[in-house]
């Protein structure tokens, strides 16, 4: 049996069973797909994602995959594996994947046999789209009405058992009598004789699951490209899900097993919660299968205590301390709020709130431990939002909401800017909403911002004084000229103290600007226009310190960076120019602090650079990064005191490496990798376990090992690709939460794998 089908099901089987995550099996593929002698099961093991115990429990589900195909690898694959993974797999351009893949025309539903005359014909089956514990779904198309439709089905090695076909017939009854515009609608129950088992037709949504919405949503975050309104549509989505579930609680009916894989986003807006698979009528008998699943893909019967066994139903990264436990009595709306509260999380931090190398660990730290708070984990989460997910998330029932209700009342109090109910914000948070709800009494001024950033207050507040007093001695001057004179000293004083001031602020937004600027927050940009109106209100009044004019040039390079990440490009390259206008002027002075301004400049030319490049202008960009290489030279960098330079100076140069590559000069490229390279190793040098430094050194590893590879230097290129890969692993294995770092290797392996 070929060995690249038994590894790609045992692979795909361990992604159902939720015991490793999809990104999880595709990393693998990729060092799988590169040294093939190799089972993807030790590489899983290896790697911490597959505990020994699961690992068993993996191959025993492929044995019984394989007897239910009489041995055949390629059915049962073709069986359980999703159209996206697929594609990605292809991706890799592995001709022994590929051939595993092959894609297979539409078929009629072969379990389908023969019909009876109300539905022969009726139905074309056109690909498996899903596969569960019980049952499976396939995309089909309604003849009779011109449409497509998804059809559920019992598997087929289920079909003969009595409890399971009861199971499906109550999954069905119970999705049908839930009419809600955010769950998926039941078309019709076929119980012909002449099927092989029932069969139910439900609407097909063309969408992606809010898992795979997670994913992006995530990815784009972490590389600064989501704002506001990205988080806010998720939010929104999260409202349509919690509406949802009230509704069947208003039903009597627990979802039960709440998590985004069972929540799919339409192309239109829709918002479907799917898999009623396991809920439970609160009133009524609550029938399961012995052998529940754990994951509602894989059976596991767990005894819980000598004293209380019971069968745990749900998916463990989502499930509440009471499921865990196997307590069904206990199960109840408070559940579903709870698997609610883990969907919040994962849209806040990316991850679920227990994560753990097997099922067992994962389902004892949802019993014993409390889940890290998502501001912990990922930056700028509202604390509003956190103490809603964390009600949710509590361990006793009665702590958490009462229902999804109140969930969805709260979160829409957070997107209309209103107090929560549950949590009570900061005084500085409180004001700062006052403002944003009374435009018209601070439309004139800077309030907004002086409640944003405190100390931009002095500065604004004592520009304003020394206006003021400057006007009152013209004033005075007629009337006593010593008057006018102490006027004058006092507005003296006071602008000293605005210079002062502004070059706090700058200073302040200098050391904070980065964590600030990934969120691409209008509100930042205001504020640094606002900062950046300060020093024209400064540089306006006579004979200003030329540290001013210094202090403003920093802030239009933060500026500069800011509009860039939101794609204000022309913006960006704007508030570079006039940066590098100012640095110009100081230097032809010979004015104080030559190297200071000598690096400020070549980080001005670096940042026009990247705004220039980004709009397509290689040639000018390329002039700039060359001279932003020349002023950070010459002013002579140490990597260890002026590290950010260095960064940026080793920057500039991998930048105009990858220009002339597009120009097809590689020559001029190899050698600027190869400098670019030496300068991020003395930095890596100085921190030799730094994830920053070994992430910069691994990306000009790539980079030129690419480069070479493509040359008659091979061997030379392959062993940069495999000094990149260690980097970042060693990276990634520092902080195994980090998205950005799990893609950096991800990447560095993929370049391997295809050298």
């Amino acid at each position: 049996m070929p060995v690249t089908d038994l590894n790609l099901l045992f692979g795909i089987l361990a992604v159902q069973a939720d015991l490793i995550t999809q990104s999880q099996f595709v990393e693998a593929c990729a060092v799988w797909s590169a040294k093939k002698s190799r089972a993807l099961a030790d590489i899983l093991v290896e790697r911490g994602w597959l505990a020994g115990e699961d690992r068993a429990l993996v191959d025993r589900l492929v044995g019984q995959k394989l007897k239910k195909h009489s041995g055949d690898a390629v059915a049962s694959l073709a069986e359980v594996l999703p159209p996206a993974i697929r594609a990605t797999l292809v991706g890799f351009g592995d001709e022994d994947i590929n051939s595993t893949l092959a894609p297979d025309g539409p078929q009629r539903l072969s379990t389908l046999g023969n019909p009876g005359e109300s539905s022969r014909g009726k139905y074309t089956m056109t690909r498996l789209h899903a596969t569960g514990g019980l049952g499976r779904v396939w995309l089909a198309h309604d003849a009779g009405l011109d449409r497509d439709v998804a059809i559920k089905e019992l598997l087929p090695n289920r079909s003969a058992s009595a409890e399971a076909l009861a199971r499906f017939l109550r999954e069905a009854r119970i999705t049908g009598q839930l009419e809600h515009p955010g769950i998926v609608p039941v078309y019709e129950l076929l119980s012909d004789p002449a099927l092989p088992s029932p069969i139910y037709t439900m609407r097909f949504i063309r969408g992606a699951t809010l898992a795979e919405a997670f994913a992006d949503y995530h990815r784009n975050r972490l590389s600064g490209r989501v704002g506001p309104l990205e988080l806010r549509e998720m939010l929104g989505a999260f409202v349509s899900i919690c509406q949802a579930v009230a509704y069947a609680h208003s039903r009597r009916v627990i979802h039960r097993d709440l998590k985004p894989a069972n929540i799919v986003l339409g192309e239109f807006g829709e918002v479907m919660v799917l898999d009623w698979g396991i809920a439970k009528v609160l009133g009524e008998a609550d029938p399961h299968d012995p052998a529940a699943t754990v994951l509602t893909v894989m059976p596991i019967a767990v005894d819980i205590a000598s004293t209380q066994a019971g069968s745990i139903l749900g998916t463990p990264s989502y499930m509440a301390p009471e499921q865990a436990q196997g307590r069904i009595d206990a199960i109840d709306e408070r559940t579903d709020v709870y698997g609610l509260g883990a969907i919040l999380y994962e849209l806040l931090t990316g991850r679920t709130p227990f994560e753990g190398a097997s099922v067992t660990e994962i389902l004892a730290d949802v019993i014993g431990k409390n889940p890290v708070p998502p501001g912990s984990i990922s930056t700028g989460v509202a604390k509003a939002l956190e103490a809603i997910c964390m009600k949710c998330l509590q361990k006793k029932r009665e702590d958490r909401f009462a229902g999804p209700k109140e969930i969805a009342a709260e979160v829409q109090r957070y997107l209309a800017d209103e107090p929560l109910l549950t949590y009570r914000d900061s005084v500085r948070v409180r004001a700062a909403r006052w403002m944003r709800h009374h435009k018209t009494l601070t439309a004139s001024s800077a309030v907004g911002v002086l409640v944003a950033l405190p100390i931009l207050t002095l500065a604004l507040i004592l520009v304003s004084s020394a206006a003021s007093k400057e006007h009152d001695a013209r004033v005075m001057a007629d009337a006593a000229a010593e008057r006018e004179k102490a006027a004058r000293a006092t507005a003296e004083d006071n602008f000293q103290k605005a210079v002062r001031s502004a070059e706090l602020v700058s200073d302040e937004l200098a050391r904070g600007i980065k964590p600030i600027a990934g969120t691409q927050s209008q509100t930042v940009a205001d504020i640094l226009g606002r900062a950046e109106k300060v020093y024209d209100e400064l540089l306006a009044a006579p004979d200003p310190p030329q540290r001013v004019r210094a202090s403003k040039a920093k802030l239009l390079i933060l500026l500069s960076e800011v509009y860039r990440g939101m794609n204000r490009l022309k913006d960006a390259e704007e508030r570079a120019d006039a940066a590098i206008r100012i640095y110009s002027t100081l230097l032809a002075g010979e004015a104080e602090g030559n190297r200071g301004y000598r690096i400020e400049l070549g980080r001005a030319y670096h940042r026009r650079g990247w705004a220039l490049w980004d709009r397509g202008q290689g040639r000018k960009a390329l002039a700039d990064f060359g001279k932003s290489a020349e002023f950070l030279e010459g002013a002579g960098l140490n990597p260890g005191e002026d590290a950010d330079a260095h960064f940026a100076l080793a920057s500039a140069i991998t930048i105009s490496a990858n220009i002339h590559l597009d120009f097809g000069d590689t020559a001029t490229a190899k050698t600027l990798y190869e400098r670019g390279l030496k300068l991020r190793e003395a930095q890596l040098a100085r921190a030799p376990g730094d994830p920053t430094a070994q992430a910069q050194v691994a990306t000009s590893c790539e980079l030129l090992g690419l480069l070479l590879t493509s040359s008659d230097r091979a061997e030379a290129g392959i062993a940069l690709l495999r000094r990149a890969v260690a980097l970042n692993e060693s990276a990634f294995s520092k902080d195994r939460s980090n998205h950005e770092t799990a893609r950096n290797y991800i990447r560095t392996l993929t370049s391997l794998s295809q050298a």
